[in-house]
């Protein structure tokens, strides 16, 4: 019996290893690019298109998301409560804050990996990979939404997988969840588009209850 647990610890610390690399190799390519004079670009997009002017996201943020309709209001909401909340070092909280989508983002396609029955060692090369590619470095430090849909729609995957798997209804709740933050984000994922994957899976679905209850 002993042995049989030493064996399953053995194997339970196996299988955090590949993610406690990608988080390694996370944490060191962040320190190099930082040294080699990578810098978060906040002001260059703050009067980009898809923002609200900066000027009435820190004086009128709410009156400015409820009447602007050419935009799902999220990002444009986080964006003016980070400008108000710390109007004098937004950058350096909008850097920090853009790490998170990065590290969610190589976890999950980690994990994307293992449910496509790739062997850990692959799916970790592939996630560090990507991760300490210059253009995902250089996604991670704009202020854009772009950076942060890749890793909710990456990490949607992972829950749907699991919602699947398992039939927890918890995991099912997440996917749904992420899938409005994404349409809540970018009109290109419309309302529409949530409502038809949840038809989607209703349909397939032999756990219709969980389906209808997680969305």
């Amino acid at each position: 019996t002993s042995g049989k647990k030493s064996n399953s610890h053995r194997l339970e610390f196996k299988s955090w290893i590949p993610p406690l690399g990608i988080l390694v190799a996370f944490v060191l390519s962040r320190v190099l690019y930082d040294q080699a004079g990578m810098r978060f670009q906040d002001d260059t997009y703050l009067g980009y298109w898809s923002y609200i002017d900066p000027e009435l996201l820190y004086t009128d943020l709410w009156r400015s998301v409820l009447h602007l309709h050419s935009q799902p209001p999220l990002s444009n909401l986080f964006t003016g409560l980070v400008l108000q909340g710390f109007p004098d070092a937004h950058g350096e909280v909008f850097h920090s804050l853009y790490f998170i989508p990065g590290i969610l983002l190589s976890l999950s396609i980690y994990l994307l990996g293992r449910a496509l029955r790739f062997p850990p060692w692959l799916s970790a090369l592939i996630s560090t990979w990507f991760i300490v590619s210059p253009a995902a470095v250089l996604y991670e430090h704009w202020l854009t939404y772009a950076y942060s849909l890749t890793a909710m729609l990456t990490l949607a995957g992972v829950c749907l997988y699991r919602f699947l798997h398992t039939g927890k209804v918890l995991w099912g709740f997440l996917f749904f969840a992420l899938l409005g933050g994404i349409a809540l984000t970018w009109s290109l994922f419309h309302l529409v588009w949530l409502l038809g994957i949840a038809v989607i899976l209703f349909v397939v679905s032999t756990e219709k209850k969980k389906v209808a209850i997680a969305a």
